[in-house]
């Protein structure tokens, strides 16, 4: 196998990876109704039930870290592609709230080790193709969602429950990825700590970076149909148009992503999107008006769909004691933090200010950001 045919198979293998685990999700997140339903949860019961996946995935990304710095990513991926691949439908097979709670705490726990995973092999690819890849990847994760939610509407229509299902989608996900593992790149480093590793202060900035990135994500994701209808008083298809339009210029900006990195830099990237994502939001708050917010989402998701994935990269290429592994695993685990903990702060800020106060702390995270942005550039 030539040079040239080991990049194309390596990059398949990575590429596969990220579409399995975005269609596994995918699959679980359109028959998450039913499965409340099932168990009999009220809206606010099935939030907490969510928060599980949420505190597994903090608990795994840390000492996954460590297993991938101590056996590879391309080991670790192997292991917790599968367990990706059983947890939702076991979480969807279980005939009682405990158990349901445990497996969501699994699905977490699987999903955010993977996500450690299966980005420090990105870094690995980055490095072998001498190219940013980080983005790309990110917007296929992305695209593996969106289809297999769709997919996965149609197959609940037609009456296919849950389990069959959710376990069809990870027999699919997981098999993919096991047989085109093979190519991925053996990345275990030589003469690093396995342990745990105490963040550097740049890891620590680059997590900052990340914590206010996915908290402005995750809070337009849970907030911005509120603020559309109740706020705004738009109908639904409005509220709903102004969330597509905010994914829209997410997978846009992932997809554009590594070739304006290769162009202008990472620093340039970081803070030119950090800019215009909190410029758009400041923008849309003032006017009040459902057409400028939607538009303004389509800016901000465009702006801010880079930084995540760039701050990731970033990390890739701090000198660690610990590792890349480590390394990746730090600034995802504060950076998840932040998207956990974003709709729950602005709820929280909603008792002291109206909501359109409350979504200003995403202009101020954004601006955060931007500070920071030089960061991203040559690691120390």
């Amino acid at each position: 196998m030539g040079p040239a045919s080991g990049r194309r198979r390596a990059i398949l293998a990575v590429s596969c990876v990220f579409l399995g685990n975005g269609a596994v999700v995918g699959a679980w997140a359109v028959r998450i109704a039913e499965v409340q339903r099932s168990h009999g949860l009220s809206e606010a019961g099935l939030g907490a039930a969510l928060v599980c996946v949420g505190i597994g995935a903090l608990l795994a990304m840390p000492p996954t870290g460590v297993l991938a710095t101590r056996f590879g990513s391309a080991a670790c991926i192997r292991a917790l592609i599968v367990l990706v691949a059983l947890a939702p439908a076991i979480a969807g097979a279980s005939g009682s709230v405990p158990l349901l709670l445990l497996g969501l705490v699994a699905l977490g726990a699987a999903n955010g080790g993977l996500d450690v995973s299966m980005s420090t092999q990105a870094v690995a690819v980055e490095r072998m193709l001498g190219r940013p890849m980080m983005s790309t990847l990110h917007a296929l994760y992305s695209g593996g969602y969106l289809l297999s939610a769709l997919v996965g509407g149609l197959v609940a229509s037609a009456g296919v429950g849950v389990e069959t299902h959710l376990a069809i989608v990870g027999a699919v996900a997981a098999t993919t990825v096991l047989v085109t593992s093979r190519w991925l790149i053996f990345d275990r480093p030589e003469g690093v700590r396995t342990g745990f590793v105490r963040p550097s202060r740049k890891l620590l900035l680059l997590g900052l970076i990340a914590f206010g990135a996915l908290f402005t994500e995750g809070s337009i994701t849970d907030w911005g149909s509120v603020y559309v209808k109740h706020v705004l008083e738009g109908s639904a298809a409005v509220a709903g148009a102004a969330l597509a339009a905010f994914g829209g210029g997410m997978a846009i900006s992932r997809l554009t992503g590594d070739h304006l990195r290769s162009r202008f830099g990472a620093v340039a990237l970081m803070a030119v999107g950090a800019t215009l994502a909190g410029t758009a939001l400041a923008v849309a708050l003032a006017l009040s008006s459902p057409v400028a917010t939607i538009v303004a989402l389509l800016l901000c998701g465009f702006g801010l769909g880079n930084c995540f994935p760039v701050a990731l990269a970033a990390a890739g290429s701090v000198k660690s004691d610990g590792g890349v592994a480590s390394s990746v695993a730090s600034v995802a685990t504060i950076g998840y933090t932040g998207y956990l903990m974003g709709p729950a702060l602005i709820g929280l800020l909603t008792t002291a200010l109206s909501l359109p106060g409350a979504l200003c702390s995403l202009v101020v995270a954004m601006g955060v950001v931007l500070l920071l942005a030089r960061q991203v550039g040559v690691a120390d």
